[in-house]
């Protein structure tokens, strides 16, 4: 029933104003109920709109740092405030969401170079990067491992590990589920054809930060991987983790059955969406109990072309 009560916003989407669009999901987020045993501040990281959210059960000095998902064009920390409160509830952690810039105004490589930025501004202010864990949803998972092969790139330390969450991590679209989900999910082949053709602006799909799902895994942190067995995107998703674990990455890949693209906006009306939630809590909690190391940082890799 939510996925179709969705599709008709998703129709919309694939043919409407990214700007206009931009603003009605804004206008659209003012409507939900205020946030319970959250704080809300904004700030600016990197020169970038920023918003900490910090849970009034606060277990810990570490952070997340979440990259919001939209098909690298749509939403912001004010559409996601839900998911981020949950989120800071289950971690009991301060969550930190950047407003990266967005397509079709800022299209490739442009989002990665802010989150680049806001990464690199929260080392600077004292955070080591051990006590961090870096988390996105659906563009923002793609975002997060975009990042996390810059790091590499650069010798830059990498965070503790990263939480993706639906990530979109090929932009060529050729998983089997983006046909045999159609009937299920909200997401459509129209609607990610679109957006992709709004970020990539001409650029290669098959580039590996552009399409993680083809990128070296060597070095980068253990992760935990979520997808919803009606999603588009899941075969996709189960490429990416069985490369990553070829590659030696350590990777947690957990499917809910019969969830929809991105369930976990959704806590108001899926439990499985508090279960979600749950299971990261377990997660970004073991990960931080570890003991401290820096992983020697691996070479960088030669540039793909």
């Amino acid at each position: 029933m939510l996925a179709r009560a969705l599709r008709g916003s998703a129709r919309t989407a694939s043919r409407a104003n990214a700007a206009s669009l931009r603003a009605r999901l804004n206008g659209l987020s003012r409507l939900a109920p205020p946030t319970v045993g959250v704080r809300m501040r904004r700030t600016r990281v990197a020169e970038l709109p920023a918003r900490w959210f910090t849970p009034s059960q606060r277990r810990g000095e570490e952070v997340v740092l979440h990259l919001h998902g939209g098909g690298y064009a749509l939403c912001s920390t004010e559409t996601h405030r839900g998911m981020l409160s949950d989120l800071a509830r289950s971690t009991g952690r301060r969550v930190l969401a950047v407003e990266y810039r967005k397509a079709p105004e800022h299209p490739f490589p442009v989002p990665i170079d802010d989150c680049v930025r806001a990464y690199g501004a929260l080392l600077r202010s004292g955070v080591a990067p051990e006590d961090v864990v870096v988390a996105g949803d659906s563009a923002g998972g793609g975002l997060a491992l975009a990042l996390a092969q810059r790091l590499r790139a650069t010798g830059t330390p990498q965070p503790r590990a990263l939480v993706l969450l639906s990530p979109w991590v090929d932009l060529r679209l050729q998983g089997p589920s983006i046909r045999t989900n159609a009937r299920y999910d909200y997401v459509s082949a129209p609607l990610l054809r679109r957006f992709r053709d709004l970020y990539l602006q001409g650029a290669d799909p098959s580039h590996p930060e552009a399409s993680p799902a083809l990128a070296d895994f060597t070095g980068l942190p253990p992760m935990l991987v979520h997808a919803g067995g009606a999603e588009l995107l899941v075969s996709e998703i189960r490429q990416l983790a069985a490369r990553a674990r070829a590659h030696g990455a350590e990777v947690e890949l957990r499917e809910w059955d019969g969830m929809i693209h991105a369930w976990h906006g959704f806590g108001a009306f899926l439990p499985e969406a508090r279960e979600a939630f749950a299971d990261i809590g377990r997660f970004v909690h073991a990960r931080f109990a570890e003991p401290n190391r820096r992983e020697p940082v691996a070479p960088p890799l030669v540039a793909h072309r």
